[in-house]
């Protein structure tokens, strides 16, 4: 996906987080006091889950010591707003996915705690360019257009290549991120994404001004925005909230396109 520089060459499109957008400052947000630490979801035990172990050849456990984590799940909001203590980023159209790099076992594990097997390559080329030991990621797989527009029938269709956008970093190099406010995860999400890069990149956000991002987003037809407090932990108790664009014109037929389409990619239980 191309990086913000390049989304001016969309009509009437201007990356918010240049011009008269601000970028958002997490440095000076340091005095926010981070919140506690969340317990770790623990693996699926009893029978059922004994034979899966027992009949998996490629166990995605063997040999990776990360933690599992339960994604946040972002619930609907009618209208846009503004606030200075909420971050608000662009709506991504594809497919939610946890990114786990571990000692070269990398995994794109689904919102439902699937593997999803059909973009390996790209946790590979994700972990190739961050150099970090290990992590975990919170991001979208997209598939975006010249003007870094998300394409999500492309995406299922694999019409284009497969790029991630990071929006949250859970686990660095050994350490657990996630008690820590989210301004302070974004600051050190940043010092590990590549610049100018078609495979990862950082969300396009802006503090404070919801409303006028949201204006951008619909003027735009992109899917809508995500609102997230600036000293919420990552947690799954956590409240995120998503405000779609009514009008988004990739949403028509969305039903009928999964009905006709492939499966959207192969997965395997994560155990």
């Amino acid at each position: 996906m191309p990086n913000s520089a390049d989304t001016g060459k969309v009509a009437g499109w201007q990356d918010p987080r240049q011009g008269d957008f601000a970028k958002p400052d997490c440095e000076k947000n340091s005095e926010r006091p981070a919140a506690r630490q969340p317990n770790i979801v623990p693996a699926g035990r009893g029978r059922k889950a004994s034979l899966l172990l027992a009949h998996r050849h490629d166990s995605i456990s063997a040999g990776m010591t990360l933690p599992r984590i339960q994604p946040i799940a972002p619930t609907w909001r009618k209208t846009p707003f503004d606030d200075p203590d909420w971050l608000f980023d662009l709506k991504y159209d594809g497919f939610r996915g946890l990114c786990y790099l571990d000692r070269g076992r990398n995994r794109l594990i689904s919102r439902n705690n699937n593997v999803m097997t059909r973009f390996e390559a790209l946790a590979d080329q994700i972990a190739s360019l961050l150099d970090v030991h290990d992590a975990i990621l919170d991001g979208e797989v997209i598939a975006a257009d010249e003007t870094g527009r998300p394409m999500f029938c492309d995406l299922l269709r694999r019409a284009r290549a497969a790029a991630y956008v990071a929006f949250d970093i859970i686990w660095l190099n050994g350490t657990d991120l996630r008690s820590l406010p989210l301004h302070e995860r974004r600051r050190q999400l940043q010092t590990v994404l590549p610049k100018a890069s078609p495979i990862v990149s950082a969300p396009v956000s802006v503090t404070g001004r919801g409303c006028e991002l949201f204006d951008l987003m619909c003027a735009n037809d992109l899917e809508g925005i995500v609102a997230k407090r600036l000293a919420d932990r990552y947690d799954p108790r956590v409240r995120w909230l998503k405000i779609k664009n009514l009008g988004y014109s990739q949403a028509e037929g969305r039903g009928d396109l999964f009905n006709r389409a492939p499966r959207p990619m192969q997965s395997a239980g994560w155990r």
